[in-house]
């Protein structure tokens, strides 16, 4: 049985009752995160659902990460569609998944963050997610852990080989992003001045940057600025796609993790879907219905 990953980053906002405190708390984090991460283009606003007068909860869509953020009591809880095993897989070193939660921590002015299963976060029988704050939450699972609730150690899990996923992992980890921010900070020393790197998770192998007020793109790798200029918008068919998709005055087309254009410039909106699996590995299916393209690609 798959079991799902959660995300906690704290914050100080405790009037969760309060339903005009709250929009106006959501919204403003949803201003600083769309200024950090290079978003202001993006349309994200809070989605209010009521069950009653007192009953209630505030949530938005983080694009490009392809995150839902809900406001809880002292802290946010971050939902993706992952499996908790997921956290510790790895590509040469890049945890994607890490690099998204730091990305939004540091966007929201947190230093740190809780990775988690569903048994330790909605699905935990020792804490109410809905009532009670992130005090209490942390009290309760030092309890469990004697105290010490283990760090996220990247060395262990890549010492762990390939197949660290797979092995039994604790099931809360406290993550204070050390190399991510000596990483972070090492990357955008190396871009120079005038442009300015907005996180560490990628479109396919590059980096989202900004330069003169506009997206650009650089491999991870050499950091060498991608071909096209005067981006609008990248966005990912969904969590976890390698392949991104660029739009550029008005119109869009879907690119894999190399940089390799796969369709032409369009108007219409892509969406990727898992086609058949051979070879080791699921086709994409590119769909577009105004543009009336659908097209099937090797995912290798």
């Amino acid at each position: 049985m798959s079991i799902s990953l959660t995300q906690f980053i704290k914050h100080d906002f405790h009037d969760v009752k309060d339903k005009q405190a709250s929009l106006e708390f959501v919204e403003k984090s949803i201003k600083r995160i769309q200024r950090s991460l290079g978003l202001e283009s993006y349309d994200i606003k809070p989605d209010l659902f009521e069950y009653d007068e007192t009953i209630f909860y505030i949530e938005f869509e983080l694009p490009v990460y392809d995150v839902n953020i809900q406001l809880r009591n002292g802290f946010w809880e971050i939902s993706s569609g992952y499996r908790h095993c997921q956290l510790f897989m790895h590509s040469n070193g890049y945890f994607w998944l890490r690099a998204a939660a730091f990305d939004i921590a540091r966007a929201l002015g947190q230093e740190e963050a809780w990775h988690m299963n569903e048994y330790h976060s909605y699905d935990y029988t020792e804490f109410d997610i809905e009532n009670e704050d992130f005090d209490r939450w942390l009290s309760v699972v030092r309890k469990e852990f004697k105290g010490r609730i283990p760090e996220f150690d990247i060395n262990h899990i890549i010492e762990q080989g390939k197949d660290a996923w797979m092995q039994s992992q604790a099931p809360v980890h406290h993550d204070s992003f050390a190399e991510c921010r000596a990483q972070f900070e090492e990357i955008q020393e190396s871009l120079g001045d005038g442009v300015r790197l907005l996180g560490l998770y990628r479109s396919g192998n590059y980096y989202r940057c900004m330069k003169d007020g506009r997206l650009m793109l650089v491999q991870h790798s050499t950091l060498s600025p991608f071909r096209l200029t005067n981006i609008d918008k990248i966005l990912h068919g969904g969590p976890g796609w390698t392949n991104f998709i660029i739009v550029r005055n008005g119109l869009s087309a879907v690119f894999n993790k190399r940089g390799t254009q796969l369709t032409d410039f369009v108007k219409g909106t892509f969406t990727l879907e898992l086609g058949d699996y051979h070879n080791g590995a699921y086709d994409i299916v590119i769909i577009n219905e105004e543009a009336g393209i659908k097209k099937i690609i090797s995912g290798r």
